[in-house]
């Protein structure tokens, strides 16, 4: 089985309880509705406008785009996953598709926006998928993506060490097995293809990108988070893997 279609069945059987384990806001999901919060504010779009839910799962972020009354276009690559968002949200257009293919057809878009998602693009792919995000952008669009990352290699390393450390080798696994990028990694990929981007810390695990097609403030901001659930910032190694 390819790496693309075992993803695929492991959220096909995930699709029934995913909202239930995002809930819990355990491990990477500590402040789940407040990521979404957050990328549904950034997205810079005009009443009606056409915007895509990339990586959309069961639709908790096309829900919060439904009701900036933005056009949502729910792409999704778990047939399960598809079927779980059109019963939450049968006014959302479902397409099949991935970061890496687009489907076909799609209008000119305000924005793309994507949560938890990216980190399926393997490193070979990452510029190619990016490049063909922005093509899909009108001149002014945005990407907005929310997903785990690390600040920089080092602080990985720690992480992991701490991980393991801890016996955490359920969730330390799944880290080493996806394709989680380090900021300056991801920021410098965007800007290859033209993007103007930058990043800034929601949650001890999870970075959101801003990046557009037209002039942008760049940089990475590193506030220290709100602590969630009694945990500090992605700097601070022992309080992940508590």
């Amino acid at each position: 089985m390819s790496v693309r279609s075992r993803f695929e069945a492991e959220f096909d059987e995930w699709a029934d309880t995913y909202d239930q384990t995002v809930a819990t806001g355990s491990d990477v999901f500590q402040g789940y509705d407040d990521v979404l919060d957050a990328v549904a504010a950034e997205v810079v779009a005009s009443d009606g406008a056409a915007v895509v839910d990339l990586g959309a799962g069961t639709g908790n972020l096309s829900a919060r785009l439904v009701r900036r009354n933005l056009r949502v276009t729910a792409v999704e690559p778990s047939l399960a996953m598809r079927h779980a968002l059109r019963r939450k949200l049968p006014e959302v257009e479902v397409l099949a598709g991935t970061c890496q293919h687009l489907p076909e057809g799609l209008p000119p878009l305000e924005a793309i926006a994507s949560t938890f998602a990216f980190h399926h693009v393997s490193p070979a792919m990452r510029r190619r998928s990016l490049a063909r995000l922005a093509e899909a952008l009108l001149p002014q669009g945005h990407l907005i993506i929310a997903d785990i990352a690390f600040a920089g290699p080092q602080l990985r390393r720690r992480i992991f060490g701490e991980l393991a450390r801890r016996d955490r080798h359920d969730l330390l696994g799944n880290l080493r097995v996806e394709f989680y990028p380090t900021v300056d990694v991801l920021l410098a990929a965007m800007h290859d293809v033209g993007l103007q981007a930058r990043a800034r810390q929601l949650t001890p695990w999870v970075w959101l990108f801003t990046a557009k097609r037209g002039p942008l403030d760049l940089g990475i901001s590193t506030p220290v988070p709100r602590p969630i659930h009694g945990l500090r910032a992605q700097g601070e190694a022992e309080s992940l893997a508590d």
